[in-house]
């Protein structure tokens, strides 16, 4: 493996700046004489490193998730208590417009009740006024009946009597007419 694969590696892990300072160690390595003590002093200077260096950077990323977490739910209880002032807010004008449309709805009821009363008022002393005169009317017309019923009965009457009156002079004439003719037959026929 070459010093550049080396520090694309290390790179990742340590960061470049690390990577760096451990590849140039190892290049000054090189140039001398390295012996097998040397090699492993440095890999655990190296895995000391890479785990400060993770330990650090676990540290650090569980400080970010801690951080973000809090913050997360600061937002959280924010917005919780920002919907629930917006669902109060909602709630008390919603509560206040069906207030008022239930004003409004009374009042236009009230209206009608009071414009219908008074067209029914209207309406029960035109109805009054109109079957007064109907009664009215009806008993002229009754009265007028009444009255012609009375002439007629009066010119029956005196019709009948003009007829029985008649009647009796014409028995009567007839009478004396039968009375004649008998007399005259008895008097023919005692001849």
């Amino acid at each position: 493996m070459g010093s550049f694969e080396l520090f694309e590696l290390l790179k990742e892990k340590l960061g470049e700046e690390t990577a760096r300072k451990l590849i140039d160690y190892i290049e000054n390595i090189k140039s001398q004489v390295v012996t097998t003590d040397v090699l492993i002093k440095l890999l655990d200077l190296t895995k000391s490193e890479i785990i400060s260096k993770t330990e650090k950077d676990k540290t650090e990323i569980l400080a970010k998730i801690e951080e973000l977490k809090i913050n997360t739910d600061k937002k959280i209880e924010e917005l919780r208590i920002e919907t629930d002032r917006k669902i109060e807010e909602l709630r008390i004008s919603t509560d206040r417009k069906i207030e008022e449309s239930r004003i409004s709805i009374d009042r236009k009821i009230e209206e009608l009740r009071i414009e219908t009363d008074k067209k029914i008022e209207e309406l029960r002393i035109s109805t009054d006024r109109k079957i007064e005169e109907l009664r009215m009317s009806f008993e002229l017309k009754i009265k007028e009946l009444d009255s012609k019923i009375e002439q007629y009965r009066l010119e029956t009457q005196r019709d009948i009597e003009k007829t029985k009156s008649s009647l009796i002079k014409w028995m009567i004439g007839l009478m004396i007419a039968q009375t004649t003719l008998i007399i005259s037959v008895i008097a023919f026929l005692s001849k």
